[in-house]
């Protein structure tokens, strides 16, 4: 009814959690204060979907529990009361898993020009049990090895993704790449690495004696 509505946009609340940041896949639960025993809703939105979710009202205590959809991916979650006169919203954040349990990873080019004139770039994305990528700043160890020469290079994840461009020996033959974080070891990739472009050259002889 009209009144009903009034008496909610009317009504009072106000956040009580303090906690603004959660890891991914845990019970996210947002907790308000209001005078009123009105039955409020939330909105809250990522960039997965959005959901409208009725809430637990136990002695002024308004509790409010994120969807599982929602609670699982990384990233910014913002949330709204509805039906308020002067209207209450935020943000939370939501964390990957530290520890990675897949490692997706990337080769390109698979064939290079020998000489140190070209270059392949790897490319590693460490996800979580829930397909997040993990955090920024982690570690990641890019691992390649050429004939005899083995190199172990630690680079660090940047907005989702770390990356290294690897230069092409002054020889021919196979560059071995991988990758490793927290443990957790990529599979092997191969790079050929080519002959590269013939240069112009001259042949000269010279005869011990004339006459043969």
């Amino acid at each position: 009814s009209f009144i009903a509505q009034e008496a909610i946009k009317s009504a009072s609340i106000s956040l009580r959690s303090s906690n603004n940041k959660f890891i991914a896949g845990t019970k996210i639960v947002l907790e308000f204060n209001s005078e009123n025993k009105t039955n409020f809703q939330l909105y809250c939105s990522n960039s997965y979907g959005s959901s409208v979710i009725n809430p637990l009202i136990k002695n002024k205590k308004i509790t409010f529990e994120i969807p599982e959809f929602l609670a699982k991916k990384r990233g910014a979650l913002y949330w709204k009361v509805l039906n308020l006169k002067k209207s209450i919203s935020g943000n939370i954040t939501i964390l990957s898993i530290e520890k990675p349990s897949t490692i997706e990873t990337y080769i390109g080019p698979p064939s290079i020009d020998a000489g140190n004139v070209d270059y392949t770039m790897l490319v590693t994305i460490p996800t979580d049990s829930l397909d997040n990528p993990i955090r920024d700043k982690s570690k990641v160890i890019a691992k390649h090895q050429f004939l005899k020469s083995e190199k172990k290079e630690v680079i660090f994840t940047d907005k989702l993704i770390a990356y290294k461009n690897i230069s092409s020996p002054l020889k021919s033959g196979r560059i071995i790449i991988s990758s490793e974080s927290f443990g957790l070891n990529s599979k092997e990739f191969d790079v050929n690495v080519m002959p590269a472009i013939a240069t112009n050259f001259k042949l000269f002889v010279n005869r011990n004696h004339e006459y043969a």
